[in-house]
């Protein structure tokens, strides 16, 4: 089949890893041809180009930065994104579409799918990865009965309205989306999260040198959180987590990633001289999978105002490498519940302190073979649930 895949994410090729890379992969390993369209956002400085490769076609259409940027930019990225997508799609797309892939965020891509949609009449599928407006507002970024609200909340019912199936990540996401939209569950189903897993070791004197190229005891229990520092982690609450254990020998936090709310660690970092905590900025992939090599137990947070339920992909490296979770959320997402039914994390809901310095104790408390088989549960449930097949299989079971 003839697919397009639209991304927000960069993609300058298909050799990094991540939950779209992987899936493009997965459908051009079975013999699909893949066009993708995907930004060069203004931080890049480059021009628009057309990368050829053996079964996709990559056209990289000019943006406004729209991650790590600030929010008015961000905000008139997401505005400007459906003409500039528009554009980009009738200057260069010319063979027939099968299959459209895209995924929110952002929510403001109708256009550009009503346009594909008329002229090829694919079957259309969008992986929800965001609820918009709805995680906005639940972050009180936005009035729920503000003009722009409701405005966003037309333009996220046409999406789905023009979307032939909804794929979400978690059963609590398809719950939710059927339970405020009014949608036929007909059309709602899981499509998760999903990677293709890489299995590399590094030896323990490795270990041992990057604990020490980044001040942290070779003893310590290493606390891991890679990703997004932004609104919706709810950051001053890593900072109290920071604050309240800076005098544990026992343990040590390891942050790394960047984002709107990063100077709310820097600070902190800064003041406190990185006491048992080592915080760094967003660093290449294959430097962060080294990383987490050297980990012991892998951070979710999330803020505890959402009632949307998120699943954030970040937690499939730590299920990946072995590393149980300890998470930090809302009550609404059912990560945590997922995590501790299947026996390979532990959750509290976020801002909670005493709870999580409970469960920080609690693995301070784990035997090593306890950690690894707490590891090994969370790599299992990895190898049955969110690899790539699951997806690609969940999609294409459409066209049976």
């Amino acid at each position: 089949m003839n697919i397009l895949f639209i991304s927000l994410v960069i993609i300058k090729d298909l050799d990094k890893r991540g939950i779209y890379p992987d899936l493009i992969k997965c459908f051009i390993e079975n013999g699909h041809h893949v066009t993708i369209l995907s930004p060069v956002e203004r931080r890049e400085k480059g021009k628009e180009e057309i990368i050829e490769g053996a079964g996709f076609t990559n056209i990289r259409y000019k943006t406004l930065n729209n991650a790590r940027t600030n929010i008015f930019e961000k905000a008139l990225s997401t505005l400007l994104i459906d003409p500039l997508l528009k554009r980009a799609a009738k200057r260069h797309i010319s063979r027939e579409i099968d299959l459209l892939i895209y995924a929110t965020p952002p929510i403001t891509l109708t256009g550009t799918i009503s346009y594909l949609k008329k002229r090829y009449n694919p079957l259309c599928y969008l992986l929800l990865k965001d609820i918009s407006p709805a995680n906005i507002a639940d972050l009180g970024l936005l009035k729920r009965d503000s003009f722009v609200y409701n405005r966003l909340r037309k333009v996220e019912h046409k999406l789905y309205d023009l979307s032939d199936f909804i794929g979400c990540m978690s059963p609590a996401n398809v719950e939710y989306i059927i339970e405020k939209n009014n949608i036929d569950r007909a059309k709602v189903e899981i499509c998760p999260n999903s990677i293709n897993p890489y299995i590399f070791d590094i030896s323990e004197e490795e270990k041992i040198s990057l604990r020490l190229k980044y001040n942290i005891d070779k003893n310590a229990l290493l606390f891991f959180y890679g990703g997004n520092i932004g609104k919706a982690q709810m950051v001053d609450f890593i900072v109290d987590v920071l604050e309240s254990n800076k005098q544990n020998k026992n343990i040590h936090f390891l942050i790394v990633g960047g984002g709107v709310e990063y100077y709310k660690l820097e600070k902190w970092y800064k003041e406190n001289k990185g006491k048992n905590a080592t915080i760094l900025y967003t660093v290449p992939k294959h430097e962060y999978d080294t990383l987490i090599k050297i980990a012991d137990i892998g951070l979710i947070f999330l803020d505890r105002r959402f009632e949307i339920p998120n699943f954030p992909n970040r937690i499939l490296s730590y299920m990946e490498n072995k590393m149980p979770v300890l998470l930090a959320t809302d009550k609404n997402t059912d990560i945590g519940k997922i995590a501790e039914d299947n026996y390979f994390g532990k959750w509290c809901e976020a801002g909670d302190l005493k709870s999580f310095n409970k469960l920080i104790a609690f693995y301070e408390n784990f035997s090593n073979d306890e950690r690894d088989r707490f590891g090994l549960n969370g790599y299992d449930y990895l190898m049955d649930n969110y690899t790539v097949d699951k997806s690609y299989n969940a999609i294409m079971s459409h066209f049976k």
